[in-house]
């Protein structure tokens, strides 16, 4: 929306009021549908691993609908009241509070199915509450329409890194990056190579959401696997492995075609080197947890030890197809 768009609805309080209740409408209409899709992918495990009964498969999905909606509108309340750390603080406690009350609320649904109905009853009068708290909320009209024009820049902003197009975001100049403050070495070893792969490190992880997207990405791949049975789960750590090192291909794709690193003339054998030792190396930290995980839930400690090297071996031979995937796939001249 343009800012004479905003001006004009901004004397008409009717307009602005049916605006919010339809985007509110469409929000539960679009996570409904959301919702329904992921449980359509689960729904073979869920029946038939866990014993789950269609009306116990049905009520799920409405009280996840319903726990994701709430969420939703009280993390939009939490950033208008809050901001920075004490953002994120807030953020994190609410995110371990509705895990604990989803995981709770599932041993309500296959043990005590009336507490269940119960805490799902609760759960919609809290939404209701919610709902109309946030329709009444005045003065977020601006803030509603540049988080919109946000979220749908999100998928552009995606497919142009995946493309290899810087697409550059606006920064705050007040906001001191908590990791590298200091522009210390990494390696001992100054060689073009070794500069490349600590200007990708540092790049990202001094951007919070860089880091925030990496750890969403962990989280869910953690979230996924406590879903299965143990024998998916070493198969299913290799699959992640494949997965985070294209993710983070994306961080180093702004890296090097951001306009500072072209103003100087590497060479394609310099930049292929240190693309792989930088995708090896900032998918590595996600691998060696989620592989922590599945061995701390399978108990399988000397599976663990062979298992060790082999995901290793495939985080690095991953990253360096990555690699050569991107120069056969056209993107050698900007290698």
């Amino acid at each position: 929306m343009e800012d004479a768009d905003q001006l004009f609805l901004f004397q008409q309080k009717r307009w602005r009021e049916k605006l919010i209740k339809y985007s509110l409408a469409y929000s539960f209409g679009f996570n409904m549908f959301m919702t329904s899709l992921l449980f359509l992918i689960l729904a073979p495990f869920l029946l038939l691993h866990y014993g789950f009964s269609s009306a116990e498969l049905v009520g799920f999905i409405i009280f996840v609908f319903g726990l994701k909606t709430s969420m939703g509108i009280v993390i939009q309340l939490v950033e208008r009241r809050f901001q920075g750390w004490r953002q994120n603080l807030v953020k994190l406690a609410l995110f371990t509070a509705s895990g604990v009350y989803l995981r709770q609320s599932v041993a309500f649904l296959t043990g005590w199915q009336d507490l269940f109905f119960l805490s799902m009853t609760v759960l919609f009068m809290a939404l209701i509450l919610l709902s109309s708290i946030r329709v009444t909320l005045q003065g977020v009209f601006h803030d509603d329409v540049r988080r919109g024009q946000a979220a749908r820049l999100k998928l552009v902003n995606f497919l142009l890194r995946q493309a290899g197009t810087l697409a550059k975001s606006p920064r705050n100049l007040r906001q001191r990056p908590w990791l590298f403050r200091n522009s210390n070495r990494l390696f001992k070893k100054r060689t073009p190579e070794n500069v490349l792969v600590e200007l990708c490190l540092k790049s990202t992880l001094r951007k919070g959401e860089n880091v925030s997207f990496y750890l969403q990405v962990v989280g869910a791949c953690l979230l996924m696997l406590s879903a299965f049975p143990p024998d998916w789960k070493w198969f299913l750590w290799m699959t992640f492995i494949i997965l985070l090192t294209a993710v983070v291909r994306l961080y180093w794709l702004e890296v090097v075609n951001s306009p500072f690193v072209n103003l100087f003339p590497w060479l394609p054998e310099t930049k292929i080197n240190a693309a792989s030792h930088a995708l090896f190396l900032m998918a590595l930290p996600s691998q060696l947890i989620i592989g922590l995980v599945v061995a701390i839930q399978t108990q399988a400690w000397l599976i663990a030890l062979v298992m060790l090297p082999v995901g290793l071996f495939i985080g690095y031979f991953t990253a360096r197809k990555l690699v050569s995937f991107n120069l056969n796939g056209g993107l050698q001249r900007k290698y």
